[in-house]
């Protein structure tokens, strides 16, 4: 192998990986919500979001995983909650539940903004 074959082989990934590129893991975990139910507040309870977070991939676990749930009016924030599934091993399903204080019915926002990030056993981080 010629020593400018070499080299790219060896630059590319870092460069990439430096300017902020991600690299597909084939065999990486991969996780998605899989269901939702909304609940609003009664008398004797908060409103909610139940989310279910399923595994997908064919051979990895996925560890810490967690949903960042933003309630948001026009471009504001108004309300953050994060659901924390654990460990989730492949083709396993997880169910977990956010509980918001800041409003009684899930129609005083305009939308629901989600963010589902994960780690696998090599500390790489997905979302």
């Amino acid at each position: 192998m010629n020593a400018t074959r070499r080299f790219l082989i060896f630059a590319l990934p870092i460069s990439l990986a430096a300017a902020g590129c991600d690299f597909i893991v084939p065999d990486a975990p991969r996780c998605q919500i899989t269901s939702e139910q909304r609940f609003d507040a009664t008398s004797s309870t908060f409103a909610s979001t139940v989310l279910t977070a399923t595994n997908v991939g064919n051979d990895r676990t996925a560890y810490n995983v967690s949903c960042d749930i933003d309630l948001v009016v026009g471009s504001t924030v108004i309300e953050r909650e994060t659901v924390y599934f654990g460990t989730i091993d492949p083709g396993q399903s997880v169910v977990g539940e956010a509980w918001f204080t800041m409003i009684e019915s899930h129609g005083q926002y305009d939308f629901a903004r989600y963010h589902l990030y994960w780690y696998d056993d090599q500390d790489g981080y997905y979302d």
